[in-house]
């Protein structure tokens, strides 16, 4: 009995543990933050984790970041936090349109752990490669010529690239001549090559120049330093940046000589609450860097100093536009494009039939290509032209029309030396009580069973035709109204009071709607009687 009881308990215990753990199944995202650039979209399904079928997704700032069927759209530069929930538990992962986050690390952070960075939605890094210079004075003491460079460098450098974070690089300046300007970007120089050719092409970030010791000169004095080492660093190969702060920059610093010359800039302007609806320009200024050092106490962890902080940034996107694909009327798809860039995906290809499809044209009707720049929102429209062929078709081919399915000569007729050139094709039937085709189209009209020819003409050279053996199989006559196998005057005035009464029956369009255009009208009591001369 013992025994019993305690097997029972066991079984109890089991089912405890299954029914909490079905109780207490969640939904997470696994990562909790992610960068999006404007108009790109994002499957969400594809970054959360679910123990359940059936979650929902709700978006903080809808403007910003939109969501339909699951699928998120970046629609402007700002935040916006997305929610998913099932019916026990929610996640949250905050978006970041138009930007990216990231952090400035050095020796001071210590043995930084990238794997936990990385997975805490950090997605680039500007990484300390050195400070000062190396100069005679520092040979004559014996010092080695690396001495100045970051000790954390290569491991940094290295954490970055191992787990796909983007990353620059950034040098402390003590530099107060030009002659000391120069030699610092020489020993920031000499710190990246250190690196290897493995690491430097996999930078994708400027080399920055950090200016915030030197108080004591003139704007222009310290300008000069800057613009000295900039150039030196251009030089080399790579891209240059400025980091200040707001003092630096408005008051030891001429900004509007650095604007002129194009330098990328890093501002450092620390906030409590900072805002990511809108891109932060240097203060009193309407000059905007792409890169903002908003924090000075991150709380991404594996990366914080002793003292527990960290340096926080946004880099900020390339400006994009919007390109829309239409096929008439209808919207297929869109795509953001860098401003000044091409599209780096190709434009879905279509079909119609009867044509081929030849691209898209923009609003100034010129055929875009993989080479076409865009510099502002563009509407692209789909462009058909008819199918052309490039030899004469038989008179045995053959096209089988019945009640059902009304055929189109869907083919043009050009010698073999044309391609893709309009032309216009003139259509003869050899007996139009059979089928007759409309002008424009090349679509055929059957009115009752039997065998014809239709004859395909170039019109800018008769001499160019083709043949087709048309089979129709209706099953009754086109046009027979009455419905005594006849089409005479009387059908003709049965379709003008069918289309005076405005009142048809499917039954009268299978017989009287001779054009095909889906109502019997004075048109089609014309054809009918068209036909009864024919037939007379």
């Amino acid at each position: 009995m013992r025994k019993i009881k305690i097997i029972l308990l066991f079984i109890f215990i089991v089912s405890l543990f299954f029914g909490f753990s079905n109780t207490y199944a969640t939904t997470n995202f696994n990562v909790p933050r992610k960068a999006m650039k404007i108009y790109d979209k994002l499957d969400l399904n594809s970054i959360v984790q679910s123990d359940n079928n059936s979650y929902t997704f709700t978006t903080s700032n809808p403007d910003v970041v939109s969501i339909t069927e699951n699928v998120a759209v970046a629609n402007k530069f700002g935040q916006a936090t997305i929610t998913v929930s099932d019916e026990n538990s929610t996640d949250t992962i905050s978006i970041s349109s138009g930007y990216y986050v990231g952090i400035d690390v050095s020796v001071w952070n210590g043995d930084v752990d990238w794997p936990r960075v990385k997975a805490q939605g950090i997605d680039f890094a500007m990484i300390r490669s050195s400070y000062g210079w190396y100069d005679e004075y520092d040979a004559a003491a014996g010092k080695e010529y690396n001495f100045q460079y970051d000790k954390k460098l290569q491991r940094n450098v290295k954490g970055a690239i191992d787990n796909d974070i983007q990353f620059g690089i950034y040098h402390y300046s003590y530099a107060d001549t030009i002659a000391e300007a120069e030699m610092e970007a020489e020993y920031v120089i000499s710190a990246i090559n250190s690196l290897g050719d493995e690491y430097i092409n996999k930078m994708s970030l400027p080399v920055t120049y950090d200016v915030e010791h030197v108080t004591t000169l003139s704007k222009k004095e310290l300008t000069d330093i800057v613009v000295t080492f900039c150039t030196k660093i251009t030089e080399a190969g790579y891209k240059p940046m400025i980091y200040a702060n707001t003092d630096f920059f408005l008051n030891k610093l001429e900004l509007s000589r650095l604007t002129t010359m194009l330098y990328d800039l890093w501002y450092a302007w620390p906030t409590y609450s900072p805002n990511f609806n809108n891109k932060m320009a240097i203060r009193g200024t309407d000059v905007v860097p792409i890169m903002w050092q908003y924090s000075w106490e991150g709380d991404i962890a594996g990366a914080q100093t002793s003292g527990g902080e960290l340096d926080m940034d946004v880099l900020y996107m390339k400006d994009r536009v919007k390109v829309e694909v239409y096929n008439l009327d209808t919207l297929i798809d869109f795509y953001g494009v860098n401003k000044g860039e091409a599209l780096d995906i190709e434009l879905p290809q279509l079909e119609k039939e009867g044509y081929v499809f030849e691209g898209y044209l923009d609003q100034e009707d010129n055929l875009v290509d993989s080479s076409t720049i865009y510099n502002e929102d563009t509407r692209l429209d789909a462009k058909f032209s008819k199918i052309k062929i490039t030899s004469i078709i038989p008179v045995n081919t053959q096209l089988e029309i019945d009640s059902v399915y009304t055929k189109y000569i869907s083919f043009d007729i050009l010698p073999k030396e044309a391609s893709l050139v309009d032309e216009t094709i003139s259509y003869e039937v050899a007996d139009k009580t059979i089928l007759d085709v409309e002008a424009n189209t090349g679509k055929i009209l059957p009115r009752k069973d039997g065998k014809t020819t239709v004859t395909c003409v170039l019109d800018s050279d008769n001499s160019i035709k083709a043949t087709v053996l048309v089979n129709v199989h209706l099953g009754y006559v086109k046009g027979d109204l009455d419905r005594n196998n006849l089409v005479d005057a009387n059908d003709a005035s049965i379709a003008l009071e069918i289309f005076k009464s405005e009142s048809q029956t499917q039954e009268d369009l299978k017989y009287g709607d001779m054009d095909d255009n889906g109502i019997i009208d004075a048109n089609d009591a014309s054809l009918i009687l068209e036909v009864y001369k024919i037939n007379k």
